[in-house]
């Protein structure tokens, strides 16, 4: 399974640079490099009150403009989950829509490979590598910087203390675009 996940991601990054160099050699559009991060705010829905605390998140990404209205962003992101045990690398595949000069919305796939914190115990890592689906918007504060909120929908169910569990995402953070 790990070995399909690895391929898949790994086509996707060739795709889009194999589209990026085309594209970029008619001199229309480009790919657009930057760093982003924040805070996740995780919860779960066994509980709707059931919070499991303020995490950060940072990582990078690139936008490729495929029209005045469309875009694609892949980003590779570093999630740190406080006392659970486990980090996450997640790595979005995000479709843009651009609504006017400041605003965009975005969807997309994500995938969650889950690793062990270094100072946690091995009975607390048993987390399954998984599928998410975002859909965000974004709100751009300059050409260079901009902030976002995204929705998280993880796809894979978790049992904990003998009851279905899954847990969701809601992220807030800035970017900069180099």
């Amino acid at each position: 399974m790990k070995k399909v996940l690895f391929t898949t991601t790994l086509l996707l990054f060739i795709f889009v640079s194999v589209q990026s160099q085309e594209i970029e050699k008619k001199n229309e559009k480009k790919i657009v490099f930057g760093i982003t991060g924040g805070f996740n705010q995780n919860f779960q829905t066994s509980s709707p009150y059931s919070f499991d605390g303020l995490n950060m998140y940072v990582g990078f990404f690139a936008e490729k403009k495929i029209s005045n209205r469309f875009g694609l962003q892949l980003e590779i992101l570093h999630t740190i989950q406080q006392g659970s045990g486990y980090n996450t690398l997640e790595f979005p595949f995000l479709v843009k829509y651009k609504l006017n000069n400041k605003f965009s919305l975005y969807s997309g796939i994500q995938l969650n490979l889950f690793y062990q914190d270094v100072y946690s115990e091995d009975i607390y890592f048993n987390k399954p590598n998984d599928f998410a689906l975002n859909l965000g918007i974004t709100y751009d504060l300059s050409s260079k910087w901009y902030i976002d909120a995204r929705f998280i929908y993880n796809t894979n169910n978790e049992k904990q203390l003998g009851k279905i569990v899954r847990n969701h995402t809601f992220r807030i953070g800035v970017g900069y675009r180099f």
